[in-house]
């Protein structure tokens, strides 16, 4: 009987989290009116996309050495600890490169 109040809880838990994401949202963009969107020169836009590509092979390196480490057996961390730190290491990548090159 606990567990049927706790899946409860939580689906209302869940529901008002995403409505009261919602209406934030709203009154954000109402707030901020008809702002213009941000305009990127060639110069940075090139930025970006390397810091994107440097992103994504960091974190390909990191699942491929990963994928090498669970064939040979050794387990260091569960499954969707090491995978959240590959896409956690692409993202830091990105961050830095983009940092770096003044792109953001």
């Amino acid at each position: 009987m606990n567990l049927d109040y706790y899946a409860i809880g939580l689906s209302v838990g869940v529901v008002f989290a995403v409505l009261l994401c919602a209406i934030l949202r709203l009154v954000q963009k109402r707030k901020d009116g008809n702002c213009q969107k941000e305009e990127y020169d060639e110069r940075q836009i090139i930025a970006r996309g390397v810091a994107y590509r440097n992103g994504m092979f960091a974190m390909f390196i990191y699942n491929a050495i990963y994928a090498v480490l669970d064939l040979s057996e050794i387990v260091w961390c569960e499954t969707f600890v090491g995978l959240s730190i590959g896409v956690m290491v692409g993202a830091a990548v990105y961050s830095i490169t983009a940092i770096r090159r003044d792109s953001l």
